[in-house]
């Protein structure tokens, strides 16, 4: 592999080469998406979120449902133990249903 312009077969080298590269990947992006200027107010998540999100989404409509279209959304999906951010997976997600769908 090759590590600052050196071919390198050191197996320690490239594993730093690899972390030094992953390490700075997000804020490599954070430099080329937002100005130099302004990096400062975007390093706070709240505070970006706060400054781009302050005004209501005109546009957005929710649609009424049923209990029923939840429940077939439901066990629809695949029973997986993995999860995203709320931290349910979709296996706990489909036996609480009877439980959920109403509230």
């Amino acid at each position: 592999m090759k590590v600052n312009n050196m071919v390198s077969s050191n197996p320690l080298t490239i594993a730093n080469a690899f972390n030094n590269y992953f390490s700075s990947a997000a804020e490599n992006l954070l430099i080329k998406n937002f100005p130099a200027n302004n990096n400062a107010k975007f390093l706070d998540p709240l505070t970006y979120l706060q400054q781009n999100f302050s005004h209501p989404f005109l546009r957005m409509k929710l649609n009424n449902t049923t209990t029923h279209k939840i429940d077939k959304l439901i066990q629809s999906m695949k029973c997986k133990n993995s999860y995203g951010y709320d931290e349910i997976s979709s296996r706990i997600l489909k036996s609480s249903a009877p439980y959920v769908l109403s509230p």
